[in-house]
C-alpha cells in the first residue's frame, strides 16, 4: 500500500513539473514616438510597444490642443479621439493580436486626420493584453 502511494505521490509531482505554470504577465510597455508624414490635412502617430502578453487592443488616442486644459490633456475622455494601431514594424495588421508578444519593442503607428490644422496634438498609444499567460 506504501509503494502505490509513493508511486502516486510521484506521478502527481511529475504531472506538476509538466504542466505549464499560470503566470501573471507584465502589463504591456508603451512609449510615444515622434509623427511622421505630417500634411496639412494628415500625421501618423507613432508608438513603440514591447509585450509578451498576446494584445487586446491597440489603439492611439488623441485629442486637438483647443480641445483640452494643457496640464493633463487625457483627463476628460469625452475629448478623445481613439483610433486601432494600424501597422506594426510597417506590415498592416488588422487586429492587436497580430502584433509579436516576444517582449521586443514594435514601432506601432496610423494615420489620422485631425479636426483643427496647425495647433497641437496630443497622443498616446494605448495597448491592453491579456491578464495571464502561459509560460
Amino acid at each position: 500500500m506504501k509503494t502505490a502511494r509513493t508511486t502516486l505521490l510521484t506521478l502527481v509531482a511529475l504531472w506538476l513539473l509538466a504542466v505549464p505554470a499560470l503566470s501573471a504577465a507584465e502589463p504591456p510597455s508603451a512609449t510615444n514616438a515622434s509623427p511622421t508624414s505630417v500634411t496639412a490635412t494628415t500625421v501618423t502617430l507613432n508608438g513603440t510597444l514591447s509585450t509578451d502578453s498576446t494584445l487586446t487592443d491597440c489603439h492611439f488616442d488623441y485629442v486637438d490642443q483647443a480641445a483640452v486644459a494643457p496640464a493633463d490633456p487625457f483627463a476628460d475622455p469625452s475629448s478623445l479621439t481613439s483610433v486601432a494601431c494600424a501597422s506594426s514594424d510597417g506590415a498592416p495588421i488588422a487586429s492587436p493580436a497580430e502584433v509579436p508578444a516576444d517582449s521586443a519593442p514594435h514601432l506601432l503607428s496610423t494615420e489620422i486626420s485631425p479636426s483643427s490644422s496647425g495647433g497641437a496634438l496630443y497622443y498616446r498609444l494605448v495597448p491592453s493584453a491579456l491578464a495571464a499567460t502561459r509560460r
